[in-house]
């Protein structure tokens, strides 16, 4: 696979803050993230299908760009899916 980022304009983008969208859920000191794990959900480059023009998520191209905190899930899961095939010992609250 080849990412040619070519595609997509670049900008400035703020580094370090949760998106204006994300939920802060319920907490005490109104400073403080929920929930206690946060990840990226914006200005993301990701992978996307070719074969309907109609889906909500189409390129062309194959690649697009995008905003979301569902897509932060995702990230995760594939980050300790990752470290799980890394350290397999590893257990859930490890």
């Amino acid at each position: 696979v080849t990412i040619d980022p070519a595609y997509v304009e670049l900008r400035d983008v703020e580094s370090n803050t949760v998106a204006a969208f994300s939920s802060r859920g319920p907490n005490i000191n109104a400073l403080e993230n929920k929930p206690e794990l946060v990840a990226p959900g914006t200005d993301l480059f990701f992978a996307t299908q070719t074969y309907d023009p109609n889906g909500d998520l189409w390129s062309p191209t194959g690649w697009s760009a995008g905003n979301g905190a569902s897509f932060s899930a995702a990230l995760v899961a594939g980050a300790v899916a990752l470290v799980k095939q890394r350290y397999p010992s590893l257990t859930t609250a490890q």
